[in-house]
């Protein structure tokens, strides 16, 4: 199901958990010294962020949009000019390869 939201309160969000977590980590890391449960606060965090980034992750979200105008010049381009499409389209392909790794992290 999708929802509409507004997308600064979201990145907002995403932001603060980000700052968050982070913080936590460090405090933990520096404060605790209990290894093993320093380290299954760590995953927990880990997951967090995981799904987090699942639900909403502001970076893939501009690679995306960055790949669509990039295959968008290339479509225009590529009856054309060719060099300057091959250009373009190889732009498109190095984002398509961030945007993938991103999404399948393992």
């Amino acid at each position: 199901m999708n929802i509409l939201v507004n997308k600064e309160y979201l990145d907002d969000l995403h932001r603060c958990i980000e700052r968050n977590i982070d913080f936590t980590s460090t405090a933990i890391t520096v404060y605790m010294h209990n290894d093993e449960l320093t380290a299954k606060l760590e995953e927990k965090f880990m997951e967090i962020k995981y799904y987090l980034n699942r639900a909403y992750n502001p970076e893939l979200v501009e690679l995306k949009r960055q790949a669509r105008l990039y295959y968008q010049k290339w479509l225009g381009l590529k009856d054309t000019d060719k060099s300057t499409a091959n250009a373009v389209y190889l732009e498109y392909m190095a984002l398509k390869c961030k945007i993938d790794a991103i999404e399948i992290p393992f």
